[in-house]
């Protein structure tokens, strides 16, 4: 799967959810704001998976509706009420945005919904943005849990999520008084049960030109050029179209490089 680069620089600030069940409701609710490193993102348990879903999948639900980039250019009162597709000044991937609520769709309050089955779950905002948003997770035994955070804490981490229920997230635009922006992107990421693998706490941080070879496949290592790039995980291994290092040269050499980081990890 394609992923576009996350900056690795950005502000965090984690929104986690302490999540015990007893019969049908969670029984506790711890929020807290933190500053650390991007790479915080990527480390998962070993027996999980981070899954890359990309804002314009069929899996994500858009209310009223949803105007890609071209839309918006072309007949930008047509996507008016509605989330649309820009980019952002020094942010070097689209984001899909809303500006709130609009008369011209019936003030309709833009929603999105995403159904999942995972621990954890990762949403990344355009911190320069003003909008509050509700972020509700409901799950099919009828719990559900919901808070209110502010765009400009950059990323947040929903935890401790069963992983035996299908959970359902709702996120809304608060209505505003004053003229908002809310952005998402690039992508959602969740970690996901995973049978064991020697890399799996990395996160996959991969640009349109990556391209996916399968460890298992001795055609794809050769000859097949690619360059080495970000990470491996499972059996697979993620490189960069381009260069003179074939693709099973980049399994070994990123997880050679993965090794590192995880006895560094191992020492803190």
């Amino acid at each position: 799967m394609r992923t576009q680069y996350s900056p690795s620089d950005r502000t965090l600030a984690t929104v986690a959810f302490q999540a015990t069940f007893k019969v049908l409701f969670w029984v506790q609710l711890l929020v807290w704001i933190a500053l650390c490193p991007s790479s915080t993102v990527a480390q998962t348990s070993p027996t999980h998976r981070n899954v890359t879903v990309p804002l314009f999948s069929d899996q994500i639900v858009y209310t009223p509706f949803l105007c890609d980039a071209a839309e918006m250019l072309e007949n930008p009162e047509a996507c008016a009420g509605a989330w649309f597709s820009t980019n952002v000044p020094d942010i070097p991937f689209p984001v899909v945005t809303s500006l709130g609520q609009n008369s011209s769709t019936g003030d309709i309050i833009p929603q999105m919904f995403f159904r999942f089955r995972a621990s954890t779950l990762y949403l990344t905002f355009v911190p320069g943005f003003n909008a509050s948003v509700n972020l509700t997770l409901s799950a099919t035994n009828n719990a559900e849990i919901t808070t209110t955070v502010q765009s400009s804490i950059g990323l947040a981490t929903v935890v401790n999520i069963p992983e035996d229920l299908i959970t359902t997230l709702a996120l809304t635009v608060l209505p505003s008084s004053t003229p908002v922006q809310f952005g998402l992107g690039p992508d959602l990421y969740y970690s996901e049960s995973d049978s064991p693998t020697a890399f799996p706490y990395l996160n996959l941080l991969l640009s349109n030109d990556d391209v996916l070879c399968d460890v298992n496949d001795h055609d794809a290592r050769g000859p097949k050029q690619e360059d080495v790039h970000r990470t491996c995980g499972g059996d697979h291994c993620w490189c960069r179209v381009g260069s003179d290092v074939d693709c099973w040269s980049c399994v070994l050499l990123v997880e050679a490089e993965a090794e590192k980081v995880w006895d560094a990890a191992s020492l803190q």
